[in-house]
């Protein structure tokens, strides 16, 4: 398991840390702490969103 932290590069937002076995896991569980079922599901909502966030593995 990897720590991924995902940070919002427009709104210079730290959207938090998280534990997961993939990176996409990790989306989906950020995605998730907003309210959405998924990361596919909050990519339909604010589809800016995939390009102003930076994800890396720690």
């Amino acid at each position: 398991m990897s720590v991924y932290n995902i940070f919002n590069m427009a709104s210079g937002e730290e959207l938090g840390r998280y534990f997961a076995r993939t990176l996409g896991d990790a989306l989906d569980a950020m995605a998730r702490t907003a309210g959405f079922e998924d990361y596919a599901e909050a990519c339909g909502s604010l589809p800016a969103m995939q390009g102003q966030l930076m994800v890396t593995e720690l």
